[in-house]
């Protein structure tokens, strides 16, 4: 007579058991895994030979000199390198150094072997640019021409173009300044920034911006204006070989102003178009300022030239040209408004009203 072998070890686990425990275990390897590559990773890498690259391809696109003191991998909240005391100085041109400069790649692209950055996050950076000279000698440095500046700015990415479509920028308690000669016509302390722009290309893109700054200092014709507290939000958006800058909210606390707008250019006419709005604007506090922000050349001036005093519970402008100088052509301007106690003046007909 046969006996039946006695049965060995554990009856085996229901199905939903045994699934909740290779989930566990699956959790644990992939904790493990990002923490096993912190120890390894700095082990295996040639961070001399990182340096030099990071150094070289700095040089091909700036042709200045980078350094750094030290560098770090880090893998939360995101996959990111991070560089601490790092310095960048192009010749004549900029000096730049920087507390911290954390750089993520997007994650799917670095998988399939393109390098796109996600996010740039950028700790106390100390930005000093240099602008050229007057070109005649003993020529007064002249007022910063912004539109001049935002063209060398958008020469000096266009390399990075493809590098930074889609990049996320953050800048914490920033310093710039803008020097002319032994003259410092901008200057900028407390700026704190967040910038998100998405391109296709050269001709199709939008950014998104929101800045706040603790003082911001403009010298023109001997005289320092100082502005404080301003906060701003708009974007700008490339679409069609058409270029529309919209402000949301521009504001500043010292002198008290606010603003929204819309500046729009076209390959059509009118070339570009100028909408702005204003509320609460005191126009003896305020003049002295929007002049040193806008320059004697702008829209700016033409509004300031018929507002001689008093307060604007509301104001609106608009203009239209076939180049920015035209904008401020009494024939193309429409001004209405609300002023309480005010002074109004039209030079072109000698008539001023109290």
């Amino acid at each position: 007579m046969k006996h039946a072998a006695p049965k060995s070890g554990h009856p085996p686990l229901p199905a939903a058991r045994r699934f909740r425990t290779w989930l566990a275990v699956g959790t644990v390897i992939l904790l493990l895994l990002p923490a096993a590559a912190m120890l390894l990773l700095p082990r295996l890498l040639d961070f001399a030979a990182i340096k030099q690259q990071i150094q070289a391809e700095a040089m091909k696109h700036t042709g200045g000199q980078l350094d750094y003191q030290g560098l770090r991998l880090t893998f939360f909240p995101r996959l990111s390198v991070e560089l601490r005391e790092l310095t960048l100085k192009i010749p004549e041109q900029a000096e730049v150094s920087v507390a911290a400069l954390r750089l993520s790649p997007a994650f799917f692209a670095l998988l399939r072997g393109d390098l796109h950055l996600a996010r740039l996050e950028v700790d106390r950076p100390q930005v000093h640019l240099t602008l050229p000279e007057s070109k005649e000698a003993g020529t007064p440095a002249q007022p910063l021409a912004l539109s001049e500046l935002g063209t060398t700015l958008a020469v000096a990415v266009r390399p990075l173009a493809e590098v930074i479509a889609g990049l996320q920028l953050q800048v914490n308690n920033g310093h710039l300044t803008i020097a002319q000669g032994d003259q410092k016509p901008f200057e900028i302390d407390g700026l704190n920034l967040q910038f998100g722009v998405a391109a296709t290309d050269l001709n199709a893109a939008e950014a998104e911006l929101q800045a706040n700054l603790a003082e911001l200092r403009i010298a023109r014709n001997g005289r320092l204006e100082t502005v404080k507290g301003l906060s701003f939000s708009g974007s700008v958006l490339r679409a069609d070989h058409n270029l529309t800058v919209k402000v949301d909210r521009l504001a500043l606390a010292e002198p008290a102003l606010n603003l929204a707008g819309e500046l729009i250019q076209a390959p059509t006419a009118p070339a570009i178009t100028l909408n702005l709005t204003g509320t609460d604007i005191d126009v003896d506090a305020t003049r002295k300022t929007a002049l040193a922000l806008a320059g004697d050349t702008t829209p700016i001036k033409e509004i300031f030239d018929y507002l001689r005093g008093g307060r604007v519970a509301q104001i609106s402008f608009a203009s239209h040209g076939g180049e920015p100088s035209e904008l401020g052509d009494l024939n193309n301007i429409l001004i209405r408004g609300q002023l309480q106690d005010g002074r109004i003046s039209v030079p072109a007909i000698h008539l001023d009203l109290t």
